[in-house]
């Protein structure tokens, strides 16, 4: 058998004297070393549930906020596009009586979203309403 071994209980209440401050064992420096990954850990866990719940908090209250209630909606009156209609044609039968047929078209494609005058047979438009 041998007479001297290498190994050394982490479990010993003896202090250690190399490098170690005294007093302070190896179980104790050991555990020191493995909680500071996990305190970096659960902290760097714990930032990202806070910003998930603040970014769908922002969410929400913006949704919320750009909401209409049913009330404030504007009511627009639609026409279906028929082959060979085109934006002046429609402008001309429905803008009201004195207002210039260039404005009423230009109302038509902001209202829309139309980035030029080309209009598909089949498309549903929204007319805007003025009084």
């Amino acid at each position: 058998m041998l007479k001297h071994s290498t190994y050394k209980s982490i479990y010993s209440a003896e202090p250690v004297h190399s490098g170690s401050p005294a007093g302070f064992t190896h179980k104790t420096s050991k555990v020191h070393q493995t909680r500071k990954p996990f305190a970096r850990r659960s902290l760097i866990r714990s930032l990202l549930i806070v910003a998930v719940i603040v970014l769908s908090l922002t969410g929400f209250i913006s949704a919320f906020a750009a909401s209409v209630s049913p009330g404030d909606e504007p009511v627009y009156e639609t026409v279906i596009v028929m082959p060979g209609d085109t934006l002046w044609n429609i402008a001309l039968a429905h803008k009201p009586d004195g207002m210039d047929t260039r404005k009423y078209v230009h109302m038509l494609t902001s209202l829309n979203r139309l980035h030029d005058s080309n209009i598909q047979a089949g498309a549903i438009l929204n007319l805007p309403i003025t009084d």
